[in-house]
């Protein structure tokens, strides 16, 4: 079985973006990697972050509330478009294609609809892969996988989680 952890670097691993956008970056573990390639990396986390780095600007926000200004090279979204409830996570993808530069991408991880929580919060973003394609359908497909986890707990008991990845680059 394939861990989380390596299908991210498999998925971030070739790209080199100048600036990216990290909507809700949590530690930073996946800006960390495009900070070291000499990035501007701006994360955006509703927790605070003590992650101090050259070329970092944490803002501490929630996503709903941030609005995007700049254009991106690279937008990541991963595992926080469940927390919302599905109109507003189709809008915020919106805004994220919009504000990325031609060529540049959306990397987004997402809880499927198959994931157990989905049955709890029927009103959130809880997709399936047709459902994200069909939201990036003018966009190229670079990579997608659905991915069951490992048994995790992390305070609700022990449980896996379905999950969406989806790298999609901007042509238009």
């Amino acid at each position: 079985m394939v861990e989380t952890k390596e299908l991210v670097h498999e998925y971030l691993k070739d790209l080199n973006p100048q600036s990216v956008l990290d909507l809700g970056c949590g530690e930073g573990k996946k800006s960390l990697r495009f900070l070291k390639k000499g990035a501007k990396v701006t994360g955006i986390d509703k927790k605070e972050m003590t992650f101090n780095e050259e070329n970092f600007n944490f803002i501490r926000e929630d996503i709903q509330n941030f609005k995007i200004t700049d254009k991106y090279d690279l937008i990541i979204s991963s595992l926080v478009l469940h927390f919302i409830k599905k109109e507003r996570a189709i809008s915020i993808i919106s805004n994220i294609k919009e504000k990325t530069n031609k060529g540049g991408y959306n990397f987004l991880i997402c809880m499927s609809d198959k994931d157990d929580c989905a049955k709890l919060k029927k009103e959130n973003f809880y997709p399936n892969m047709e459902n994200l394609e069909k939201l990036y359908l003018d966009w190229e497909i670079v990579k997608k996988d659905n991915l069951t986890t490992n048994l995790e707990n992390h305070g609700e008991g022990e449980h896996f989680h379905n999950l969406l990845f989806l790298l999609a680059r901007k042509t238009k």
